[in-house]
């Protein structure tokens, strides 16, 4: 069952879908967590936006065989607690 992994991946989850989100601007996680509003510094257009959660709810379907209704779930609250702004 995807709980168990998920929960204990749940910190290089974190990790990695952060990376992806930055990764057009040349930052990584650990800038990101040196850096006070992190997530207020770039904007991205509603088609990256997209694009990102399109790529993490696949990863998240692919790596933990998670459900695509709870896939999408998560995303909607990792988007909410660490996304970037929308141009």
């Amino acid at each position: 069952m995807y709980h168990s992994k998920f929960e204990r991946d749940h910190a290089d989850i974190i990790k990695h879908f952060i990376n992806k989100q930055l990764e057009p601007f040349g930052k990584n996680y650990d800038w990101a967590l040196a850096t006070p509003n992190w997530f207020s510094r770039f904007k991205i257009t509603e088609q990256q936006n997209r694009e990102w959660i399109d790529y993490c709810i696949d990863y998240l379907r692919k790596n933990y065989r998670m459900p695509k209704y709870r896939a999408k779930k998560e995303m909607l609250w990792f988007n909410m607690m660490w996304g970037l702004s929308i141009k």
